[in-house]
């Protein structure tokens, strides 16, 4: 077997399990309610993608494809942890969210479910409270 012909092979699997695993998520979410309550969500602003002043159209592309998005959060917010330890993650703080390689995306998205656990991960992280 060829390098393309397993190449094929890895993207049709890949396809077929994210397809199987799409069909149960949407079985399992029907049972499903949110761990956060709506109203206790950050209010986040997606910062932008510096891409001005680079040379070159490439350059621009590049960093638009693999520049990582940073959120702001826009509030004071109060989280619960480790059996009722209250952490308040200030207004102003800038992450980048869950941290996965691009090439997962399409399976664990970095601003879906990940978003608000990569939020608290890297602000405990960048305060060394890990």
């Amino acid at each position: 077997m060829g390098i393309v012909q397993a190449f094929l092979v890895v993207i049709g699997l890949s396809l077929a399990l994210y397809f199987i695993m799409s069909f149960f998520y949407e079985h399992l979410l029907k049972k499903a309610v949110p761990h956060l309550a709506p109203d206790n969500m950050p209010e986040l602003q997606p910062l932008p993608i510096p891409t001005k002043h680079l040379p070159g159209s490439v350059r621009k592309i590049l960093a638009g494809l693999f520049g990582v998005r940073q959120w702001r959060v826009l509030e004071n917010r109060e989280y619960k942890i480790n059996a009722g330890t209250a952490v308040v993650m200030p207004k102003g703080f800038v992450c980048d969210g869950a941290s996965i390689p691009r090439p997962l995306w399409a399976l664990l998205s970095p601003t879906g479910l990940l978003l608000i656990p990569g939020l608290l991960h890297d602000y405990g992280y960048k305060y060394d409270m890990l």
